[in-house]
């Protein structure tokens, strides 16, 4: 063992390989395997290879530094990778972007949409029908619903009530609404009415789609009819339960309701011998709900609309619309003194007629009976006092334009009757009988009665008050509340319900009780009021997984409830979102002018507002302009977690029919059906 001259308390390992002297690791460590820099300098002169010592110093700082490198150039790499991820993610693929589109020569007004789980979309735009492969992108069939024959006949029949109309108006207006009825008009109008009462339902394969008149299954390879079902339009049409179509129809007097699955195709009559006629009738007995007519002669403006009609009209054509107003208005006092009879002032309505009413429910069918027990119709002031200063003493301005305009609405509104509204406070006998069983419940209510089926109770409802029943009729509690309520159970289907459920809504032992004014949460089994939130215009609930509420609701105040008919300008009327804790009723967060919630599952959730000028409104409750405002959809993705805006997507068209499924939207406009998709994470 050979002690290293250079470095004695070590031992040497090696030789050099230039001089052969002996050389230890500490030697190695600053020269490899030569021993000094006089070596190093000759082997590389001479061209002699030496051998890479790994432990040498420069070589370990070579490779780290290389490393170094690598490492940096890979975080380099990395973070322009992710920043433009985040980029394209953030401005392109989270966005919704059209992945399918089907575009039309001329406009419709109506349309449904299904999308099948391989990716085949159904429509129905309009009278047609038509099924398309989306990842094709290409049409397998179409066929048109309503041949112009039935287009013609509904101008035909429209034509003979406006000519009906005519002769027993009062001179000049039924003549100006003659001269602005085009034969292109009333085609329009025919149409949208007719192909409006068309509904689609898609279950598997089977394709539905309910006339007024009956129920068509079209074949799913052909798109051919397949299956009829004639419907009785005098007892109310079909009705869609969960996978069901519900039919009533007479048999020798006595109510039969056709069960036509949605899925299965089959078809079985279920005849409701338990049904209990009125007192004191025959067995022609109304089985249907009565509508209030219309009164005759003008009718009063709504308040909402005029308001968004001045709203969306440019500087100068609000400045110059007192002008417009003072010319109407002395175009119709001259029309008025032109007319030879005295124009008919709308008179009070008369109560609802005595019914009876089948609701079907999921667990069978409710018997509502409805007699008059005594008759009252209340009129009530729906607007304020005229101001006892006019706005139009003084010299007019600018400043003063929205003041002027405001009374000028406002006398127009009491011209055509606006001024008052009435309300039915009819005392109404009530029967609730279970047609499954025998027992049943009677009462008297207060005004108008109608019953909410719900998923373990049923509700009542009457003016301001609520009876909650269980499924055997039994009533479990009765509660007041502050304001009327509004809304009827027209529809028990809750398939699409249209931003949210309402007015009355069970959900995870509570029931809410959204009325004109309040939203009200009560102990679903005593009753007990939970907690209240003052909010007028409640227009529907949302739950998500976690059963927090979410409320489409108004700006407005509880004065216009009071004066629902008042025409103000200047008081911009906007939507509000409210989540709320539904243990306490606590607000979570608030968003205002986005629009109401359309859709609620996860971490998806939608608002939508949109803009839709009428064509076709009647001009006597239309505020002219001569810019005509244009439609626009907006789109909204909103965290569910603080209510923040994720994206925006607009459009200069409003919708007929839009449609959610998690990072899928279905939209049908007037001349294309068109599906946005996004990625999401």
């Amino acid at each position: 063992m050979t002690p290293c001259p250079r470095h004695p308390q070590h031992i040497a390992t090696e030789v050099c390989y230039i001089c052969s002297k002996p050389i230890c690791p500490k030697c190695m460590e600053v020269f490899g395997y030569v021993c000094s820099p006089l070596c190093k300098a000759k082997a590389a002169s001479h061209g002699i290879a030496v051998p890479v010592f790994a432990g040498q110093k420069s070589v370990r700082e070579a490779r780290l530094w290389r490393t170094v490198r690598v490492s940096a150039w890979t975080v380099v790499l990395l973070a322009i990778a992710t920043a433009g991820t985040w980029i394209w993610y953030s401005f392109f693929a989270s966005k919704p972007r059209p992945v399918f589109s089907v575009r039309f020569a001329q406009p419709s007004y109506s349309g449904q949409s299904f999308v099948s789980a391989d990716q085949q979309i159904i429509f129905l735009h309009g009278a047609t029908l038509a099924r398309h492969d989306m990842k094709e992108k290409k049409e397998i069939w179409s066929r048109e619903l309503i041949s112009q024959q039935q287009i013609a006949a509904e101008v035909a029949k429209r034509v003979q009530e406006i000519q009906a109309a005519f002769a027993q108006a009062q001179g000049e207006d039924a003549a100006d609404a003659m001269r602005n009825l085009s034969a292109e008009k009333l085609a329009r109008r025919a149409e949208k009415a007719v192909t409006s009462q068309l509904e689609l339902r898609v279950r598997g394969q089977n394709i539905w789609v309910s006339y007024p008149d009956r129920l068509v299954r079209f074949d799913w390879q052909t798109g051919n009819p397949a299956q009829e079902i004639p419907i009785n339009q005098k007892y109310g049409g079909a009705v869609a339960l969960g996978d069901e179509f519900l039919v009533l129809n007479m048999n020798s007097g006595k109510p039969v309701v056709s069960h036509v699955g949605m899925a299965t195709c089959e078809s079985r009559a279920e005849e409701l011998s338990a049904l209990t006629p009125l007192p004191g009738s025959s067995s022609n007995s109304r089985y249907t709900l009565a509508q209030l007519g219309s009164p005759s002669g003008y009718q009063p403006l709504d308040p909402n609309k005029v308001a968004e009609q001045v709203r969306q009209m440019s500087l100068p054509a609000r400045l110059a619309l007192p002008a417009m107003l003072a010319a109407r208005m002395n175009q119709e006092r001259a029309l008025a003194e032109m007319n030879t009879e005295q124009r008919r002032e709308p008179g009070p309505p008369r109560p609802e007629p005595d019914s009876i009413t089948i609701v079907p429910t999921p667990d069978g069918f409710v018997q509502l009976s409805r007699q008059l027990a005594e008759s009252h119709i209340v009129e009530r002031q729906a607007m304020k006092a005229p101001p006892a200063r006019s706005a139009f003493e003084g010299m007019p301005s600018v400043a003063k334009s929205t003041e002027m305009i405001n009374e000028m609405l406002n006398e127009m509104q009491r011209a055509h009757g606006g001024e008052k509204v009435y309300e039915d406070l009819s005392q109404y006998r009530v029967t609730l009988r279970q047609l499954e069983g025998s027992q049943e419940w009677k009462g008297d209510v207060i005004g108008p009665p109608a019953l909410f089926p719900l998923k373990t109770v049923q509700v009542l409802a009457a003016d301001n008050t609520i009876s909650v029943f269980d499924k055997s009729n039994n009533k479990l509690w009765d509660a007041s509340l502050t304001y009327k309520l509004r809304g009827s159970a027209a529809s028990v289907d809750q398939e699409n319900p249209i931003f949210g459920r309402g007015p009355c809504i069970e959900h995870d032992g509570s029931l809410y009780v959204a009325d004109e004014g309040v939203l009200t949460a009560f102990d679903l089994a005593t009753g007990k009021v939970r907690w209240r939130y003052p909010s007028v215009g409640i227009s529907g609930l949302l739950f998500d997984e976690q059963g927090m509420i979410y409320v489409n609701t108004t700006t407005a105040s509880p004065d216009q409830i009071k004066y629902s008919r008042q025409i103000d300008i200047a008081q911009n009327v906007g939507s509000v979102v409210l989540k709320l804790d539904p243990r306490t009723g606590i607000t979570l967060w608030k968003l205002e002018s986005a629009g109401p919630v359309a859709y609620v599952s996860g971490k998806f959730l939608y608002t939508v507002a949109f803009y839709n000028p009428d064509e076709e409104e009647d001009p006597s409750v239309r505020i002219e302009s001569q810019e005509p405002a244009s439609p626009w959809l907006r789109i909204r993705r909103i965290s569910p977690k603080d209510g923040h805006k994720i994206w925006e997507h607009s459009q200069e068209r409003a919708p007929l029919d839009l449609q959610f499924d998690k990072n899928s939207i279905r939209l049908i406009f007037k001349k294309e059906v068109q599906v946005l998709r996004f990625l999401s994470f």
